[in-house]
């Protein structure tokens, strides 16, 4: 590893802050200084840092950290610059976690991955780690161009630049004459020019200011605040600035937004937990299919016995017990809510304009069976469920196995012709009773059931219901605990099963277009629900689900 300072031109001047003393380097990656100072320079495929980043709280998203090891003297160095090593400071996991995610590398040198997308709640240091990568690609790559801008106003971007990144080179080169930079503050031109050619540069967030030049790296910081028309018009002008620079990439970073349908940050989290269009990821973030009851208190109690904010908030921040306290966590929770702490601080983005999959098709597939299709239990709730038009209806049996949830589709028939008198007949060989949605085009049917001879009992089911059974069918998806026959309707309709916007915190299985029919999954949401709901065998029943 190159010492820093030496990188910077800083021979004969006072070292780098925070690598200033014996030690410094076990003190920034977090581990007990052994008083060498020799140690300070040594291979840049530190096992320490190494340890570090795989030792803290680990993103729910994250792409290959191939090759980073080479980078680490880059993140140094900005960190160093950025005054995140002096004071006793040390580095975090997740600052480790961010940095190594961008500097992988394939075995020509080149980056993994073009564009970059940063999911971290507040008070994680994404924004300084990002300013501290940037730099330190400045003093070890000559010529390293770096166009910076935060996805509101320009006002933003240069109030940013002042603050996270003028003040600490200030106040660790107090002397301009004796700078290994020049720092250029006037309105409109801000930027850092390093004595190797290289240029950080504070950018409007337009994409005019970006289409006359080529950049090596663009960051777009607080992406998720970005309007559609905005991102369009940042992605138009700035992507085609990196063709000519082999090793450019794009980083775009934020927290969790509004909404998503045509989000800049949403889009690029979507793109990187695939791998798509030569995109990675770091994400931090509490499950998309956390629901409103989980986020209605801070902890259970006797009104919310599924609130679970703190337990959220312990698993999925990484800057609890690293730069802040639970305990602050919680004084935030109160003074702001559960819709606005969920997108600040548990990175889950609003239901505004979803459109997006909720089903994780991998984790849906990797659950289908081979071999022939079975005969229910004794004990299983027999589901029926309706297309809103009525153009199509279902019957669906959804059980346990050892906590293992089985979804079997019984029948799929064209129109409800012949809905009622199918689901009377499971409901007399199996000796169930019926539960059926209070709304939607299914009540007719259940009317149609109440009238029959000998009576079959009826257990209505209200719209708070439906919401938990969503939440309780996609997180059993994502855990890779359901089980499933391979059908085709119930794998197509898992595949259109979109995430309905009911309320601020609140959501339901939606459809993107009026014509999708997702009645199968519909219909699986309510009978695990009702499932895992009655205790008694013979309780259990008919769901029938709009």
């Amino acid at each position: 590893m190159s010492r820093p300072y030496s990188v910077l031109g800083l021979e004969g001047q006072p070292p780098l802050p925070g690598f200033d003393t014996p030690g410094s380097f076990e003190r920034a990656v977090g581990t007990p200084a052994i008083g060498s100072e020799e140690s300070l320079f040594r291979t840049a495929n530190s096992p320490e840092i190494i340890a570090l980043r795989d030792g803290g709280l680990q993103p729910v998203n994250v792409s290959p950290y191939t090759g980073a090891e080479a980078h680490h003297d880059e993140f140094l160095t900005g960190a160093g610059m950025m005054g995140m090593l002096s004071d006793g400071k040390t580095l975090k996991p997740q600052q480790w976690q961010l940095a190594d995610a961008c500097s992988a590398v394939g075995e020509d040198g080149l980056p993994l991955n073009l564009f970059m997308a940063v999911l971290y709640p507040r008070r994680s240091t994404k924004s300084t780690s990002i300013l501290a990568l940037a730099l330190g690609r400045c003093a070890h790559r000559p010529g390293y161009l770096v166009g910076y801008t935060v996805c509101t106003t320009g006002l933003k971007a240069r109030d940013r630049f002042h603050k996270d990144v003028v003040m600490p080179l200030e106040k660790a080169w107090k002397d301009p004459k004796t700078r290994p930079f020049k720092i250029m503050k006037s309105g409109g031109s801000e930027r850092i020019v390093f004595p190797n050619g290289s240029i950080f540069q504070v950018l409007p967030p337009d994409g005019d200011a970006f289409r006359s030049d080529a950049y090596d790296l663009i960051i777009f910081d607080e992406a998720g605040e970005a309007t559609p028309e905005m991102g369009n018009d940042l992605l138009a002008g700035a992507t085609a600035t990196l063709d000519t620079r082999p090793a450019g990439q794009m980083i775009v970073a934020g927290t969790a937004a509004k909404y998503r349908a045509g989000n800049l940050l949403w889009d690029g989290i979507v793109d990187g937990r695939t791998g798509e269009n030569s995109t990675g990821v770091v994400e931090f973030a509490a499950p998309d299919s956390t629901s409103e009851d989980e986020l209605a208190e801070w902890e259970p109690d006797e009104d919310h016995p599924n609130a679970r904010v703190r337990e959220l908030t312990e698993l999925y921040h990484p800057g609890v017990n690293t730069l802040t306290t639970i305990e602050r966590m919680r004084l935030n929770f109160r003074k702001l809510g559960p819709e606005k702490y969920a997108r600040e601080y548990l990175g889950i983005f609003g239901n505004q304009g979803v459109t997006a999959g909720i089903v994780n098709m991998d984790a849906w597939n990797s659950g289908a069976q081979r071999g022939a299709m079975p005969a229910p239990p004794s004990r299983f709730a027999l589901v029926i469920a309706t297309h809103p038009s009525q153009k199509s209806s279902c019957i669906v049996a959804v059980w346990r196995v050892r906590g293992r949830v089985k979804v079997l589709l019984l029948d799929s028939l064209r129109g409800v012709d012949r809905l009622a008198s199918k689901a009377e007949g499971y409901a007399r060989k199996y000796r169930v009773p019926i539960i059926h949605d209070t709304n939607g085009p299914v009540t007719v049917e259940a009317e149609t059931l109440a009238r029959a001879k000998p009576r079959l009992k009826l257990q209505p089911q209200s719209f708070p219901n439906i919401k938990t059974a969503a939440a309780l069918l996609i997180k059993e998806i994502d855990l890779g605990n359901v089980d499933h026959w391979n059908q085709d309707e119930l794998n197509e309709a898992a595949r259109l099963t979109k995430k309905r916007s009911v309320g601020p915190t609140a959501w339901a299985l939606g459809r993107a277009d009026e014509n999708d029919d997702i009645s199968p999954m519909e219909a699986a949401a309510m009978g695990l629900r009702v499932y895992d709901d009655t205790r008694a065998p013979s309780q259990t029943g008919i769901v029938i689900a709009a």
